[in-house]
This record gives structure tokens, sequence and C-alpha cells, in this order.
């Protein structure tokens, strides 16, 4: 992020992998001195490219200390077919129950441009007040060509979004752009108190009105997920959900709300107990506890969407890892 270049050259063969080490870039980039986000010689965007075929490749990130390391993270590289000049950012977390994020934003094109942001509040944690849930928070950034920044309570960089704030993020510019976040969370009897995420974030091209979710657990085993839907088409819409468990019983129901704005998110979380009412449809929402579900949804009107799923463990000694996975758009 300090504008300097590194690159590697290698030879792969068919059907071999390689793997690109920063340290091993000419010159390496750096490992000590970092410095602040924005302007660290240590963090920074990459984009490898083939001169004679395709490729594919997924991203590691693991500390240099424990054996094993404490904690590993890896998405997706990402090719043409994920970018857009408007991406999506389900999860955006400002201290909310232990969680925050850094959401790195990279563009794509061949030209500066300014990135504009809008984070649309999902939830609030207990205690936290001034703010509501669909209040927005708008930033923006210039990034250059082949470079990324960072959008995270600690560059403050937020648009003003307080502490114990979860939000969807969307991204906008005049430029291709892709983007993936990182979650830390404290948690206790985890290796150094904390666990990690990571996820990559939807263009607005894949959106579709159809969402699936090959596993989502209600308090299943003590394990839960919760998935975050996001309103990415144009006009107001409502969600619609299908719930089929391990034992073949088929559950629908949808959000209260017919009047989810386009960037606004619903948390589908622990819905046996239908938290704050947001949902309608079923005579008993308890009847989802400790279930393991197959999950579609959709909207009422056609309008697109996109969907993250996040799972962790409520009462596990020591407690497990957090993760998570990127809904499936279907046609």
């Amino acid at each position: 992020n300090d504008g300097s270049v590194h690159t590697q050259t290698t030879v792969i063969p068919a059907n071999h992998m390689f793997v690109f080490d920063p340290l091993n870039a000419t010159p390496p980039v750096a490992s000590d001195s970092c410095g602040a986000a924005a302007t660290s010689p240590c963090l920074g965007a990459a984009t490898v490219e083939s001169t004679t075929g395709p490729i594919v490749g997924v991203v590691v990130e693991h500390p240099h200390t424990g054996s094993p390391a404490p904690f590993v993270l890896s998405t997706r590289g990402f090719t043409a077919a994920d970018e857009d000049t408007t991406i999506f950012a389900p999860t955006i977390k400002n201290a909310f129950n232990g969680g925050t994020t850094g959401w790195s934003v990279q563009n794509v094109g061949a030209v500066d441009t300014t990135v504009y942001v809008t984070f649309t509040v999902t939830n609030i944690a207990s205690g936290v007040t001034g703010v509501n849930i669909g209040d927005q928070f708008f930033a923006n950034e210039v990034v250059g060509a082949g470079q990324a920044t960072v959008f995270s309570a600690f560059r403050n960089n937020l648009g003003g979004m307080p502490a114990g704030v979860y939000a969807a993020g969307v991204a906008s510019a005049s430029q291709p752009l892709v983007g993936s976040v990182n979650e830390s969370k404290d948690q206790a009897g985890t290796p150094g108190g904390k666990v990690k995420a990571v996820y990559g974030c939807f263009p607005k091209s894949k959106a579709t009105n159809k969402v699936a979710l090959p596993v989502v657990k209600e308090m299943f085993n003590s394990q839960t997920t919760g998935v975050t839907v996001v309103n990415a088409g144009d006009q107001p819409t409502q969600f619609i959900a299908t719930y089929t468990d391990a034992n073949g019983n088929v559950r629908t129901f949808q959000t209260v709300r017919t009047d989810i704005q386009p960037g606004e998110a619903v948390p589908f979380f622990q819905v046996f107990q239908n938290p704050g009412g947001r949902f309608t449809g079923l005579p008993d929402f308890s009847v989802l506890f400790n279930t393991k579900n197959s999950v579609l949804i959709t909207t009422n009107n056609g309008e697109e969407i996109v969907a993250l799923a996040q799972e962790s463990d409520r009462t596990a000694t020591p407690s497990l890892d957090i993760k998570n996975y990127e809904g499936f758009n279907l046609q």
C-alpha cells in the first residue's frame, strides 16, 4: 500500500501449482516496520496473469507463529467474472459482539478511481444507542489502478459507523472492483484468544433472485448459522426462505417487512427464536431448533439478492472457530 511494485515470474507446467510468496518477489515485500495499513509496505493487492493458458488460484493467509499456526484463512482468487463496478459485502462489523472486519477493495481497472461505500445497519449490539437498523453511513477513497484500500474501524473510515454495529456494505466506482473481507473476533479458549474468518465479495452482475445455502444449522449440536441476505436489486423487496431439514421436513416463511431497501440486509440468525418478530409464516418457529437444513432464499418480486452464511459454536469448550461460506446464486 506504499505504492511500490513487486514482481515474480515462473513457468507452471499444465495441471501443476505454484505458491507465490511475497518474500520471494523482486524486491521482497517488507515484513517489518509495517506502519499504518493505508500506506504499509507490508500489505497490498496482487494480480496474477498467465501469458499462455487459463489459471485459477486461492489466497492462503496464516501467521508465522506457532506450530501448527493458530489459524489459517483462505478464499478464492478473483477472475474477470468476479469484477464489477458495484460489489457487495454482506457483513461489515465494528466491534459487534467481539467481531471487527477489514474490507479490502481492489481497483482492477486501468486508471485511478474513487471508491464510494455505503454501510446500511443490519443489527445493533445490546446497549448501543443513537443508531437504528436501516441507518446509513458513507465513505470514499481514491484507489490507484491495481491497488487496494481497506475500510475498517481500525482506519476510522467507516463513515462514522459506531462500535457495536454490523452492517451490509456496498462499494461502487467508475472502474471494476473486487473485494474480500477479513474478520477477527474475540473468543476465549482459542489460540491467541481470537478466531478469524474471510470471504469474497459479490459482484452485482452475479446477483440473482434465488440463493442456495447447503448447510444452515439451528442450534444443531450446539452449532448455529447466521445467514445475512442482502437486497442486491434496485427496488424494495421481501425475502422468502425455505428450510428443508435432514428428515425432509420443509418449512417456508418470509420476512415481515416487504420494503427491504436496496443495499439493506436481514439476518437469519437463530430463526427458531424469531428474534424481534422479523419473520412470519410458521405457527411455531421453535420447530427449527436442533435442525440442520438446506436453504433456498428468494424474493417476492424478482429482485436480486446475495447471501453469506457464518457458523459458530455456542457452547463448546474450547470454542470452535467461526467459519463462513458465500451463498450460491442460482438462475
